[in-house]
């Protein structure tokens, strides 16, 4: 079973080394939309500041 099969990318921006994404989807629990976004480096990174 997908668990992700609702979820749409809105918007993508390219933004310093990679692309800010915002996606959409609908929340059966609250009934209402949600948004969240990602950012994506372009380059695999070896060193995470967290």
């Amino acid at each position: 079973m997908n668990k992700t099969k609702n979820i749409t990318l809105k918007k993508e921006s390219k933004s310093f080394a990679g692309y800010t994404r915002f996606y959409e989807h609908y929340s059966k629990f609250t009934k209402t939309k949600m948004r969240f976004s990602t950012f994506e480096p372009e380059e695999k990174t070896t060193k995470a500041l967290i």
